[in-house]
């Protein structure tokens, strides 16, 4: 698959990162699913969670026909969890989440972080790199440097094109306001230049999670989370509900009518629209089939 240098990147590839994805082997799904419900139990909301999964039936249709493009809107971390979850093992075995780089390999400091703060910091990102891996495939994308995305989005292709299966967070980092209308979130053309890449060989299969916005909200770390599960089970009598999730599987979305020229034929304004438009198609379809099930909208927040 072709760089485009000459339209995309200006940078020796040969000064790019390769990214490091683990192989889709027996044994490293066999310690996933290990791992999985044990971190379930590390997670106070979703261990006591009320998860459904609905749209089994589109999966269905595409098994044993190659690789999928999962699309997923993003409110937190336990996502990650309950979309994998959510697939069969003929599947769950082949997919992998793009994520973003700046959270799982670097630790980010603010000018008046103390050096204790600093090193916690430090210490956590390198406890995301070491025992994450083992329980989810991750291919990091840089989020600050186009021409590195461009080719960590190629590394994922070239991997979707092989039979794997990305899962990717159209937004490009958690929503601020899950509650937020799906009209009134943005999808970045991160979306659209993958099915690009892909050349409309791969479908996408839309995933939506509902109800999901307040397990962990990306302002509420897991202590704070704990406090107010012992604080509500303190003052509620009987026990209280749990947080009712359904995971939507939608129908398969065909790609291929969507790409009308490969990348080596198109120029760099072509590009942009056809990324710009893929990406509208299929936030779209959220919209439209899922819009009203986002739950109340108070008002513009910020985000």
């Amino acid at each position: 698959m072709s760089r485009l240098k000459e339209t995309l990147t200006t940078t020796d590839t040969t000064e790019l990162k390769t990214r490091k994805l683990k192989p889709a082997t027996k044994v490293g799904e066999g310690i996933r699913n290990f791992l999985s419900p044990i971190l379930k139990l590390t997670q106070p909301a979703v261990r006591t969670a009320d998860i459904s999964i609905e749209g089994h039936e589109n999966l269905q249709k595409l098994k044993g026909s190659g690789a999928i493009i999962v699309v997923a809107p993003h409110n937190g971390h336990p996502d990650t969890i309950l979309v994998r979850d959510a697939f069969e093992k003929e599947f769950r075995k082949l997919l992998f989440f793009i994520a973003a780089a700046d959270y799982w390999e670097a630790a980010v400091h603010a000018e008046d972080d103390t050096n204790l703060v600093k090193l916690k910091n430090t210490l956590v990102v390198f406890k995301r790199k070491i025992f994450s891996p083992a329980a989810v495939r991750i291919l990091p994308i840089d989020r600050h440097s186009s021409e590195q995305a461009f080719f960590d989005l190629e590394q994922a292709a070239e991997r979707a094109l092989a039979g794997e299966m990305p899962v990717l967070y159209p937004e490009g980092t958690r929503s601020r306001d899950g509650k937020r209308p799906m009209s009134q979130r943005e999808f970045k053309t991160g979306l659209g230049l993958l099915v690009l890449m892909t050349e409309g060989k791969v479908p996408i299969v839309p995933v939506y999670l509902e109800g999901n916005e307040s397990l962990m909200p990306p302002e509420k770390n897991k202590k704070q989370l704990e406090l107010e599960a012992e604080t509500l089970q303190e003052e509620t009598e009987p026990s209280p509900t749990s947080q009712k999730v359904v995971v939507h599987i939608g129908e398969p979305i065909d790609t291929s009518s969507l790409v009308q020229k490969s990348l080596e034929e198109m120029e760099h304004k072509e590009i942009r629209a056809a990324r710009r438009m893929i990406t509208s198609l299929t936030h779209g379809y959220f919209v439209g089939k899922y819009e009203d099930i986002t739950g109340d909208f108070s008002g513009p927040e910020p985000y």
